[in-house]
């Protein structure tokens, strides 16, 4: 049987749009119009959230929306950065499948689209793969009429890395009329009116460089490379898909459950805490020190709505990546090799290490690729300058000719190396401060731009 893109059994699939400020109500029936479409689709699946009971009903979502704002580093609701991902779920098959979903934040997005909705369609079998792939592609079109759509395998996401805004190489990618119409295609491509757009295909049983050959041939001829950052949407999304009151809810199966002689606890999450009594919620303030009844700071996040406990996972802003290898910050962290006990030698050898592992980072993709050539260009020129000053002085010591005083170097020698001396030793010390710039940012999942020309592309092209 030859292999096609549903038998790799990992399939991609994200949507943006451009309609910052989506109120709670407006997210409850994207999502609902998103859920109700796929559960026709295939009648043996259902729905459920990861952290919190939810009965299926849309008025039930709804508040949970209201019930969860973003919540930065120290515990405070952030309004401007929108809603929680509350973990929805498709259940059904034989893994549970995500779907995150930022909505609500103020802003469009910057180096990242902050309204958008993604799904990692991972080990099931290739017929499951295939269904709920295209259900979920065609759902985030109907239900969101978004600007941009894509379904893509992870094999393509690293042969041709490309920002969140740009258009990527993909199985399927779907635009907007708004955004442009692509007007060639390669042989074996196909185009069909999707909602408010075009979809545009590549053969199931295309490999990887297949489609990235093709889709780098498109993208030249037709003109178009970037989702504009500006597009503001109206936020009346056309009827395409219904708005169901109530979902098929379905318990999750936890794969990474374990059988044990021992007894083992259900995770509380699987099953709805027990009711507690109604309590006074405490004050913003007593929360804001941690003295309110849950002890925590909890906010906003009432017990006794959402069911979460103390120790539950926190909900932060989807920029926000724990994963210190996905934002870049490995780079950075290594600059502080130039604090070893290598005297001339510590920041030259900084700049090799964060130039190497920087442009590494390009395999990555993302923000982990932006962090890795914004450091590897800082790390350049703290390889470049040293080298200048040992060459310059290199090069007068052959040329120069001794006199009575001592060695008397050509005159534009004599004047570069201390030009260059001086621009060392301030570099040095600028050094450290830009690596902890760096560090901090990154780690936040933010993007570091160091104050010098970015010299590389995290194409890698």
């Amino acid at each position: 049987m030859a292999e096609t893109m549903w038998s790799r059994q990992d399939c991609r699939i994200r949507a943006f749009w451009g309609r910052p400020g989506e109120s709670p109500g407006w997210a409850a029936d994207r999502v609902m119009a998103l859920l109700g479409f796929v559960q026709a689709r295939d009648a043996s699946l259902g729905s459920s959230l990861l952290h919190i009971p939810w009965d299926g009903s849309r008025a039930e979502l709804q508040r949970l929306f209201e019930e969860l704002p973003v919540v930065d580093d120290h515990g405070k609701p952030t309004t401007a950065w929108g809603y929680a991902d509350p973990g929805l779920l498709i259940t059904g098959y034989e893994n549970n499948i995500s779907v995150d979903l930022s909505i609500g934040s103020d802003s469009v997005g910057r180096r990242i689209p902050l309204h958008q909705v993604t799904a990692s369609v991972e080990r099931l079998s290739p017929e499951h793969t295939k269904a709920l792939s295209e259900s979920l592609f065609e759902g985030f079109v109907l239900a969101f009429d978004p600007l941009y759509v894509e379904m893509v395998t992870l094999d393509e996401l690293l042969m041709w890395h490309r920002l969140e805004w740009q258009i990527r190489p993909g199985y399927r990618i779907w635009l907007n009329d708004v955004v442009g119409e692509i007007s060639w295609l390669a042989d074996g491509m196909t185009s069909q009116r999707m909602g408010s757009g075009t979809v545009y295909s590549c053969p199931d049983d295309w490999t990887s460089q297949q489609v990235v050959d093709a889709w780098k041939a498109v993208l030249e001829r037709s003109g178009l490379d970037e989702i504009p950052r500006d597009l503001i949407q109206n936020m009346d999304v056309p009827d395409y898909l219904p708005v169901p009151d109530q979902v098929r809810i379905i318990a999750p199966k936890w794969a990474d459950e374990k059988e044990s002689d021992e007894v083992t606890e259900t995770p509380h999450c699987a099953q709805p805490p027990e009711p507690t009594p109604p309590a006074e919620p405490a004050s913003f303030e007593d929360s804001a020190s941690g003295q309110g009844e849950s002890g925590m700071g909890q906010f906003v996040y009432r017990q006794q709505i959402t069911g979460l406990r103390p120790g539950d996972p926190r909900h932060h802003h989807p920029a926000r990546n724990s994963n210190m290898n996905l934002s870049g910050t490995p780079a950075w962290t290594l600059g502080l090799i130039a604090l070893f006990p290598l005297p001339i030698l510590n920041s030259a050898l900084a700049g090799v290490v964060m130039l190497v592992v920087g442009l590494n980072q390009r395999n990555v993709g993302g923000t982990a690729a932006q962090n890795g050539v914004n450091a590897a260009s800082w790390g350049l020129l703290q390889i470049v300058v040293p080298a200048l000053f040992f060459i310059t002085m290199t090069v007068g010591m052959i040329t120069g000719e001794d006199t009575e005083a001592g060695l008397r170097m050509p005159a534009p020698l004599e004047m570069a190396l201390p030009i260059f001396g001086i621009t060392w030793i301030f570099l040095s010390i600028a050094h450290l401060v830009v690596v902890i710039l760096g560090i901090v940012k990154s780690s936040r999942g933010e993007v570091f731009r160091a104050p010098v020309p970015r010299i590389f592309k995290t194409s890698g092209q």
